[in-house]
């Protein structure tokens, strides 16, 4: 507290409480950790429900069920409408039939190479 009877802003202290404790900074949109291809203002919960919705839409464009895969990524978008792998494959989906290629998708949101969508199991 100032000596002159007023008080520290509430948030400060709560900043210096954060950091004496030992917890990591908080991410900023533009911080170099956030790897998340779309609006980085997004709470991390909310690109995390993003993330495992596309997912679940790349394994279903990659089994050729494009209308799934359709319905998913005008979910997305909806949630989020600067994510663009989302956009992309809607770009792919509109040519063809069948499975649709999504090796560089998968890539672009970080997915490891033993969690490919042809691998992901079907939630009931």
């Amino acid at each position: 507290m100032a000596t002159d009877g007023s008080r520290q802003e509430p948030h400060r202290n709560v900043l210096i409480s954060r950091k004496l404790r030992g917890f990591p900074p908080r991410p900023t949109p533009h911080s170099p950790t956030m790897d998340y291809p779309g609006n980085a203002t997004l709470t991390r919960e909310m690109q995390e429900r993003i993330l495992s919705t596309f997912k679940q839409t790349l394994t279903a464009a990659s089994a050729g069920n494009r209308q799934e895969a359709k319905l998913g990524c005008d979910f997305i978008l909806r949630l989020d409408s600067l994510f663009g792998p989302a956009r992309q494959l809607l770009e792919r989906m509109e040519v063809g039939q069948g499975p649709v290629e999504t090796a560089d998708l998968e890539a672009a949101i970080g997915m490891a190479a033993g969690e490919s969508p042809a691998a992901t199991p079907e939630v009931p």
